[in-house]
This record gives structure tokens, C-alpha cells and sequence, in this order.
């Protein structure tokens, strides 16, 4: 309990640098970007399959306070025996970021995110409804990406995330990619304050 409580007062004393940290009006632009993503499986899943290299796209949109993200992943699971049917993982995220105070061409962020895992298993054998499974991922993320020519950047994020399966399961994700930032007119400003 008493970490809890030194987590709380620290959150609360770094509040007014983070958000001057802030550097896009709310609103103002939209950030696309597609990355290429590797995301090994972990024990207990490392002990049934290979694999864990996909893609990502990631959009972002900044908020009063911080920013919000949809995320959208494919990666393929291969079985390490016959009867472990190879599957792939469609993550489909909604996350909210923090901006950490950096200056320059280099912006970092900090955030949570949750959404669905879908696994679609590559087996004929079984019935067509038990082909799929979802289950619930929450996880962390942290990022940083660097401006290389007007809205262009590239950027590299990290995530750990947690699946509520019947053996919980993490992930420790590792992507780098192409970002653009696009601004968004007036009139879809205003719409969406």
C-alpha cells in the first residue's frame, strides 16, 4: 500500500511538467503509422510455438490531455509440433498516451492500452465457431520517434501487454516504423471539440 502511495505523489508532482510537455493543439493533427513488429511468444505460449514478427498500424490523435491511439496488429503464431495448429493474433487496441517532456526533433510518450486479442487458428478439423478465440489484452506502452523531414518521422515503440487466457500470457512487443503527421482542417477541428 505504501508504494501506491509514493506512485500517487510522484504522478501528481510530475502532472504540470508532462503537461507542459504537450506540444500539439488538441485536435489538431492526425499521426499515421505503419510499422513492422516482432512479438516472440513468452512462456508458457513459447513452449508450443514459434514466430511473433508482423505489422502494425498505429493512429493517434492529440486530446486536451495527452493522446489517444488505435491500434490495429497482425502477427502470425507457428506450432512447434503438428498438433499445435499454427494461428494468427489480430490485436485491435484503444490507448491513451502521455507526452514525456523532450524538445527538438525527438518526442517521447508514455501510455496504457486495452482492446481485444483474436486468435485464428489454421485448422479445418474443428468447427468452423471454435476456429476462433478473443480474449481481453491490457498492457503499457513507451515510445519515442524522431522528426526526419516536414511530417515524416520514424518512430519505435515498445509495449508489454497482458491476455487474459486461461494460462495468463504476456507479450513483450517490439516495433519501428514510418510515421506521418497529416493536420487536420478547421472545420473537422471544430467537429470534434
Amino acid at each position: 500500500m505504501k508504494s501506491f502511495k509514493v506512485l500517487g505523489a510522484v504522478a501528481v508532482a510530475l502532472v504540470p511538467v508532462v503537461t507542459a510537455a504537450q506540444s500539439p493543439a488538441p485536435y489538431s493533427a492526425v499521426e499515421i503509422t505503419a510499422s513492422a513488429l516482432h512479438s516472440p511468444p513468452r512462456a508458457p505460449l513459447s513452449n508450443y510455438y514459434t514466430g511473433g514478427s508482423g505489422y502494425a498500424l498505429d493512429v493517434g490523435l492529440p486530446l486536451p490531455v495527452g493522446t489517444a491511439t488505435l491500434t490495429g496488429v497482425s502477427v502470425p503464431f507457428h506450432g512447434m509440433l503438428d498438433s499445435y495448429r499454427d494461428f494468427t493474433a489480430t490485436e485491435a487496441l484503444l490507448g491513451w498516451e502521455m507526452a514525456l517532456p523532450l524538445h527538438g526533433r525527438v518526442t517521447a510518450r508514455a501510455g496504457v492500452r486495452t482492446g481485444e486479442f483474436m486468435m485464428a487458428f489454421d485448422d479445418t478439423v474443428i468447427a468452423a465457431g471454435l476456429r476462433d478465440e478473443k480474449e481481453l489484452m491490457l498492457g503499457a506502452t513507451g515510445e519515442a520517434a524522431v522528426r526526419i523531414a516536414g511530417p515524416w518521422s520514424i518512430a519505435a515503440r515498445a509495449s508489454w501487454d497482458h491476455v487474459h487466457l486461461h494460462v495468463p500470457t504476456h507479450f513483450l512487443s517490439l516495433q519501428a516504423g514510418l510515421r506521418y503527421t497529416a493536420g487536420l482542417p478547421d472545420w473537422v477541428q471544430e467537429f470534434l471539440r
